[in-house]
């Protein structure tokens, strides 16, 4: 049965997908790791090797998406190539350049330098979003028509090409795995993992994926207790792919809480990460560890950081040298409430 591993960050999730691939590779299995950029796959790679040994060396490949298009396209079409971030952008520079005189209210934007970095992301985001030209003329207003005008020559440049862009290849290997499925490498268990969102187009490639794989391991940055509420900023995407899974008959959900370990250490190890860049002076104030408070809901949270306030207010802290971060402006107006029925000076910036 295919598993949806739910938790936070610490609580081990990672471990325990290394854990399942390692039990996979000694039983002589194969192992299709996916993870959203190269410094996870090397990272995944290290400690699978510690935990593993020399049996991670049958491991078909720990891949981002974009190097399984690679290898899935490369194998269907061995003249296939792949358009890097400066070939796309030079392309389009040229694209804007036959154009000239044709944009209409582009016309002025077109001349700037860091115009075609500005249309290769635009274009990527309506590819993988699988909006068309049409899309675009449809919005109100002169720029859409002429921005949609070169989409569309940007498209007809690559109808037929064997020149890939990261969008257009993503859909392209869809089709030729589900065409040939010897195109994918051999995986009893398939491992996507550390991902916070899946476009539509990489949704398709990994739904292709698990209909090839024997059984799945999708793993979340998700609290678990999230799941059955309404989603909360910023995890709208994360909790909206949570739902989606969890809701598949042949799917069980897994949950993790946070470690001991990771209650321990996490602290210190945040305010390392929050103060690294401070001058040698201030880092002289700067705690060695950080509290750590846990709150049942948002409301709670605000009362104990008010409690916290008045402790420190109390032992003579000047209240301009204390600031409260808060993760959205939900949280902000909590806050902002509860401070001023417990008569705590503060601004709201």
């Amino acid at each position: 049965m295919n598993t949806l591993l739910l938790g936070i960050a610490g609580s081990g999730k990672t471990h325990e997908c290394i854990r399942r691939a390692g039990e996979c590779l000694a039983r002589g299995e194969n192992v299709l790791y996916l993870v959203p950029n190269g410094e996870e796959a090397a990272l995944v790679r290290a400690r699978l090797l510690q935990a593993s040994g020399r049996r991670a060396a049958f491991l078909p490949g720990i891949l981002t998406l974009g190097a399984l298009v690679r290898r899935s396209l490369e194998a269907a079409n061995p003249q296939a190539a792949f358009r890097g971030t400066l070939q796309r952008r030079l392309a389009l520079a040229q694209l804007l350049a036959d154009h000239r005189g044709k944009l209409g209210n582009l016309e002025e934007s077109a001349a700037t330098s860091g115009f075609p970095e500005v249309l290769d992301r635009l274009f990527s985001e309506l590819i993988e979003g699988q909006l068309s030209p049409a899309d675009l003329r449809a919005l109100p207003g002169p720029r859409p028509a002429a921005l949609a005008d070169l989409f569309q020559a940007y498209l007809a440049s690559q109808s037929g090409s064997e020149i890939f862009d990261p969008a257009p290849a993503m859909d392209r290997a869809a089709e030729a795995l589900e065409v040939n499925p010897q195109l994918m490498p051999p995986a009893d268990l398939l491992i996507i993992d550390g991902f916070s969102n899946l476009s539509p187009l990489q949704l398709r490639l990994v739904e292709v994926l698990m209909l090839r794989a024997t059984t799945t391991l999708f793993s979340l940055c998700l609290d678990p207790n999230d799941l059955d509420d309404a989603p909360r900023s910023p995890f709208e995407r994360l909790h909206r792919l949570a739902v989606q899974f969890a809701n598949r008959g042949s799917w069980q959900l897994e949950a993790l809480s946070a470690t001991p370990r990771f209650k321990r250490d996490f602290p210190a190890l945040l305010a390392r990460k929050l103060f690294r860049n401070l001058p040698g002076e201030a880092m002289s104030e700067v705690p060695e560890e950080l509290s750590l408070l846990e709150a049942a809901s948002r409301r709670d949270e605000a009362e104990a950081i008010a409690r916290e306030l008045r402790l420190l207010l109390a032992n003579g802290i000047d209240a301009g040298r204390l600031a409260v971060l808060y993760r959205d402006a939900d949280l902000g107006d909590i806050l902002a409430s509860t401070f001023q029925r417990a008569g705590l000076p503060f601004t709201n910036s």
